[in-house]
């Protein structure tokens, strides 16, 4: 008898402890709603999002606005946008659905959710010239989930699934073009190319003919050109491997010279030039290049520069297969 009176009591004491525990941390599920200070806003009503990533290399801001409907980027660097892309960052912000709360939480304890020294900052500006934003700490110790707090709510911690923030998380690299040459080379006026054994080539196009101008003239080169042009396409820069306003000296440090390493400068309709640079200190796996029109340094695949840079000269002169 006694035993069935124990187990009893010993359920009630543990259901109880529990119950303390939940009511103490204050912990509230996604099931009842959980919302932030911006969960109600319409998608017109974000104007700006500038996320800040700390990376032990340094930090680094981007930021996008909202001219005339459609989203832009306006630090640290001019460059195009991937449309949809954009548009669900911004509605990742606007969506950001918390799956617990931790209220009354004292920021002297922010180290415990890596808050004290968080992965990424976001910040949204709203049309009232208002703004609103969270950082995002460390990732729990339960589910595919991470730590959040609001910027003016600093004694509630949230949970949410990595799916929602993945964005943010990725940086920079997740909303913008990581292909070198994203223009269609239909619209290519001029090549310098410069290969890996000190090679020159100069071509122009006339007349959607492509001819050699140097280091010789030569006609039979069109062919060959466009096969080359569609390999430079397929050059893409790795992801987390930008480096923003470069110095001389930072290019020097890299192995890069304007003067003398290998390089590629196509000229586009309107004057447009996109040049990228070799660096003479490729690791094992990638090749550091400079782009000069984003004045940054980014990391390509060896694969992927010797597709390209290991063309010579007279594979320029490959004749078309019928």
């Amino acid at each position: 008898m006694k035993k069935q009176f124990i187990i009893p009591i010993v359920l009630i004491v543990l259901g109880w402890g529990i119950f303390t525990f939940v009511e103490k941390r204050k912990i509230r599920t996604k099931d009842n709603t959980i919302q932030l200070s911006w969960s109600n806003l319409r998608k017109d009503q974000l104007t700006g999002l500038a996320t800040t990533l700390y990376k032990p290399q340094g930090t680094l801001t981007y930021t996008i606005q909202r001219v005339q409907g459609e989203w832009v980027l306006t630090e640290p660097l001019d460059t195009p946008l991937l449309a949809e892309k954009t548009i669900l960052l911004a509605n990742s912000f606007l969506t950001l659905s918390p799956e617990q709360e931790f209220t009354n939480v004292d920021p002297e304890n922010y180290t415990s959710y890596g808050l004290d020294t968080p992965k990424v900052r976001v910040i949204g500006t709203l049309k009232d010239g208002s703004s609103v934003g969270f950082i995002i700490g460390d990732k729990t110790t339960v589910g595919d989930q991470y730590y959040i707090a609001e910027i003016d709510k600093p004694n509630s911690i949230y949970s949410v699934s990595t799916e929602d923030i993945l964005f943010f998380i990725e940086g920079i690299e997740a909303i913008i073009e990581t292909r070198i040459f994203s223009q269609s080379s239909e619209n290519a006026l001029a090549i310098e190319f410069h290969n890996l054994k000190n090679e020159v080539i100069k071509l122009t196009n006339i007349d959607q003919f492509w001819s050699q101008t140097f280091p010789e003239a030569n006609k039979n080169v069109d062919w060959g050109t466009r096969k080359f042009l569609l390999s430079a396409r397929d050059l893409v820069f790795e992801a987390n491997s930008l480096k923003f306003n470069v110095t001389p000296m930072e290019l020097l440090d890299v192995g890069i010279d304007l003067e003398q390493s290998p390089r590629l400068i196509v000229t586009f309709l309107e004057g447009e030039k996109v040049a990228m640079y070799l660096s003479s200190k490729a690791t094992e796996n990638y090749y550091p290049v400079y782009l000069a029109k984003e004045n940054m340094i980014v990391f390509c695949s060896k694969a992927s520069i010797h597709s390209v840079f290991d063309i010579q000269t007279a594979d320029f002169q490959t004749a078309r297969k019928n």
